[in-house]
């Protein structure tokens, strides 16, 4: 039991580790570029995705290919398949577009046992052939539009940033719920201006079309 360090042969600091479905499989990110161990953080081995793909934000190990490592960039995800640890990074292949969103941070795709997943302007889309095919998944979303998408390896949930607030899916992105981490209080009210409540009300207002571009815009009187 306990913990033990993992980045201690890494060259530089690590700004983000994902872990595989096998606990020795550990995905991560420096200043200097991504990499992987499959020994549990003891030996680490330096990938080099293709120039297309932008500076390395995620690297994870993909639950549905166990012999595959998906490498998300700023511009574009890429995916290795091997057979043989010397095979690591010999071959890539495009699973999805770019990677970064306004925050710079946003990974394109989100994968764990249910699948891929990645945010889209309709809802979620979801793959179940590792980014071959996408499928859309809107019901339970208030507001079918999703700004960010994360799927934890632990488990099977999902979780999608909307403009009506976080949501979670319990069956691999078929249907959502509320996560219940929008609203402050019991009733929404225009004193709440600035929080998360009036947020709730005025996108929710503007995407069913009760607010307009000219009220949106409008001086508040009370």
């Amino acid at each position: 039991g306990g913990w033990f360090p993992v980045s201690l042969t890494l060259p530089s600091p690590a700004r983000r580790i994902s872990a595989g479905p096998r606990v020795r499989m550990i995905g991560a990110v420096c200043d200097d570029g991504a990499y992987v161990s499959l020994h549990g953080g003891n030996r680490w081995i330096r990938l080099a995705p293709p120039e297309e793909a932008g500076r390395p934000l995620e690297v994870r190990c993909d639950p549905e290919l166990p012999n595959a490592i998906l490498v998300t960039g700023e511009k574009g995800a890429y995916r290795t398949v091997y057979r043989r640890t010397r095979d690591i990074g010999l071959r890539w292949e495009k699973v999805a577009k770019g990677g970064a969103g306004p925050a710079g941070e946003k990974p394109a795709i989100a994968a764990n046992a249910a699948g891929s997943f990645k945010p889209d302007s309709g809802g979620v889309l979801k793959s179940a052939d590792g980014g071959n095919t996408w499928e859309l998944k809107t019901k339970g979303l208030d507001i079918a539009q999703a700004r960010t998408v994360f799927a934890p390896s632990n488990t099977d949930w999902v979780f999608a940033g909307t403009p009506a607030g976080l949501y979670l899916s319990k069956d691999g992105g078929e249907t959502w719920e509320d996560g219940h981490l929008v609203l402050q209080f019991t009733y929404n009210s225009r004193r709440e201006i600035g929080g998360a409540a009036f947020i709730d009300a005025y996108w929710r207002g503007r995407y069913y079309g009760f607010i307009d571009d000219a009220a949106a815009v409008a001086h508040w009187k009370e």
